[in-house]
């Protein structure tokens, strides 16, 4: 038997892909503290996990808010997958550690959360930052909490505060995918293999990303790998079968989670770079995806977006729920849809009278 290839995972925390939990403060004043950062920083969308203060409320039901709509879930026994329906919106997930944990944690000191304090020290095995006093700040390491990562402020009124807020969300980093995958049953022959101003097509694009300063990927079949010439560490074969060009972009993010991936179809000869350098312009990243459309009907074309990390949960819930239409996929996840300048750009070429058109 054969082995079988790593595949690798997006990491994901007790609640979102990037979250953090602040400690040391009061419920209310926790809220603040979100409310605050969502004001100063309008651009960068953040969740809120916090614990219903409702006393009719069912016990452990969880309040989850994305930029102010609430949904109440039970916690304990949500999956994984129902949270992140919920929490995918966001930029960043911000739980209120007096009563759930994250990944990471912010101590946002009061001196009467203290015993709180205390008494979670097992929790905060990943403090990232300390406000407060710095007395208190040293006091505390001294005693025993780790706070060797953590980033001193004296209060959030601090200038470097805000960049270091934003920094805990950075735009990921973006690769160009050139899908040549499909079977080409309709042209009759390999797409990503028809030659166009003297040149495969698989090598335009190529060309094209190139002189972006991007490093573009190819997908495609297993078999399809000796036929380009093409660097080998990029090259990702589909480890899924009978998906669509879904097969692609999950083969994609298999070896790299945390890419944003531009997918770009092998057929598309007029595609040029002022439709790529639009797209990248109007990319938001806060999004799950953001594609080009070619009309106000504001339809997505799969084929020319970007697919940001967030988006790789939600595809393959997707795909397990029987959708392989990525279309449907954005449309329905609030993918952000910006009308092409150049909308002749984006039309594909399937068939021969395809090709006698052009």
């Amino acid at each position: 038997m054969g082995e079988h290839g790593k595949i690798n995972k997006l990491d994901m925390g007790h609640h979102g892909w990037r979250e953090v939990a602040i400690y040391g403060a009061p419920c209310e004043h926790i809220r603040r503290f979100v409310h605050t950062m969502q004001e100063r920083v309008p651009t960068m969308p953040l969740a809120y996990v916090d614990e219903s203060h409702d006393e009719q409320a069912v016990m452990h039901l969880s309040r989850y808010t994305v930029q102010g709509n609430d949904a109440q879930i039970d916690v304990k026994q949500a999956p994984l997958a129902i949270k992140q329906s919920i929490l995918r919106q966001a930029a960043l997930t911000v739980v209120n550690g007096n009563h759930f944990p994250a990944r990471q944690q912010i101590i946002v000191y009061h001196p009467e959360k203290e015993p709180g304090l205390r008494k979670r020290m097992a929790q905060l095995d990943h403090v990232i930052a300390f406000i407060g006093p710095q007395a208190d700040f040293e006091r505390l390491q001294q005693e025993g909490f780790d706070l060797a990562r953590a980033v001193y402020f004296e209060s959030m009124d601090q200038p470097e505060w805000n960049s270091w807020w934003q920094a805990l969300s950075p735009i990921p980093e973006l690769f160009p995918l050139v899908l040549t995958g499909g079977k080409s049953m309709r042209m009759g022959q390999d797409k990503s293999l028809m030659i166009y101003q003297h040149k495969a097509q698989y090598l335009q694009v190529f060309d094209l990303f190139s002189a972006l300063n991007l490093v573009p990927y190819i997908s495609c079949r297993a078999e399809q790998i000796p036929q380009y010439d093409w660097p080998a560490q990029q090259i990702i074969a589909d480890r899924m079968l009978e998906v669509g060009p879904l097969a692609g972009l999950i083969s994609a993010w298999m070896k790299n989670p945390e890419a944003a991936w531009l997918t770009v179809a092998c057929d598309m000869p007029r595609l040029g770079r002022e439709s790529i350098e639009q797209l990248i312009a109007a990319r938001s990243a806060h999004s799950i995806a953001t594609s080009l459309c070619m009309d106000e009907q504001k339809l997505p074309e799969p084929m020319v977006t970007i697919w940001e990390p967030r988006s790789y949960p939600v595809v393959m819930q997707a795909i397990s729920a029987g959708t392989t239409c990525p279309r449907k996929i954005l449309q329905t996840n609030g993918a952000a849809v910006v009308r092409a300048h150049f909308p002749e750009q984006l039309s594909n070429i399937n068939t021969p009278e395809d090709i006698a058109k052009l």
